[in-house]
C-alpha cells in the first residue's frame, strides 16, 4: 500500500467516524470534529483496513492526515521485491 493510497483509506474512514463527507487531507481529526472516542474508532478502522496497528497518540499528534498517513506508512511492511 502506498503512501497515497493510505491517505485516501485514512480520509475514507475519518469521513465515516466523524459523519463529515467534507473531511480532507490537510484537516486535522480534532478540528474536523472527532473527539476523544472517535480516536479509538478510527484506529481500529484503519488497523482493520490495513492490518498495521497505529497507536491513538498518532492521531493526537498528527497535524492533519497527511501527516497521519505518513506516520502509517512508516509502519506498513516494506513490500517485496522480485
Amino acid at each position: 500500500m502506498t503512501e497515497q493510497l493510505t491517505l485516501d483509506k485514512i480520509v475514507e474512514i475519518a469521513r465515516q467516524v466523524i459523519d463529515d463527507p467534507s473531511v480532507g487531507p490537510q484537516d486535522n481529526f480534532f478540528e474536523a470534529g472527532g473527539d476523544s472516542l472517535d480516536v479509538l474508532e478510527l484506529c481500529t478502522q484503519i488497523e482493520n483496513a490495513t492490518g498495521v496497528e497505529i497507536p491513538m497518540e498518532a492521531v493526537w499528534d498528527a497535524e492533519n492526515f497527511e501527516s497521519l498517513a505518513a506516520a502509517l506508512a512508516e509502519r506498513l511492511p516494506a513490500p517485496l521485491s522480485q
